[in-house]
């Protein structure tokens, strides 16, 4: 059986607090601590009039202490979200978790691995050339399409039947 190991937000400043390449005076990841939540590193890779597009890493660290949740509690979890202008986001992208197995450092090296492919993936987005956002795989009756993430809640009304790939 598999030993869960308790990361530290130390042992993810040492991977993640690297310098950005683009502008070295900038860190590529900047790390999150919202009040009472989970923190987090994120790090935005396009930004466009209607919005941001950006990694976003779940630590499994709560924001008011310094260690992970306990042993086989949580996982860390690397995602590619859209967040547009009015602070609305969604998912369009997410990878498997990384289980806290081994070294606190390799879990971390993994992470930082995992979050590099979901980086990667940003090149792949096709916009809606109605409203801006992103279009996102979706189903509906078993076949699959392209549809706006910003259908409905983001006022994009352009009709979903023009996107079938």
């Amino acid at each position: 059986m598999a030993e869960f190991v308790n990361v530290f937000i130390g042992d993810f400043e040492g991977q993640f607090g690297m310098p950005d390449k683009r502008d070295p005076n900038r860190r590529a990841f900047e790390l999150i601590r919202p009040e009472g939540q989970e923190a987090y590193y994120r790090c935005d890779l396009v930004k466009k009039r209607y919005g941001t597009v950006f990694v976003k890493v779940l630590t499994s660290v709560r924001s008011d202490r310094n260690k992970a949740r306990g042993n086989g509690e949580d996982a860390i979890r690397v995602f590619l979200i859209w967040e547009n202008v009015a602070g609305w986001s969604v998912c369009i992208g997410r990878t498997a978790r990384v289980n806290r197995v081994g070294t606190a450092y390799r879990v971390v090296e993994r992470a930082l691995d995992r979050a590099r492919k979901v980086a990667a993936q940003h090149r792949d987005i096709v916009w809606c050339e109605y409203c801006g956002n992103p279009l996102v795989e979706r189903s509906k009756g078993g076949r699959k399409y392209l549809g706006c993430s910003g259908y409905p809640y983001a006022g994009c009304h352009r009709p979903l039947d023009l996107w079938h790939p």
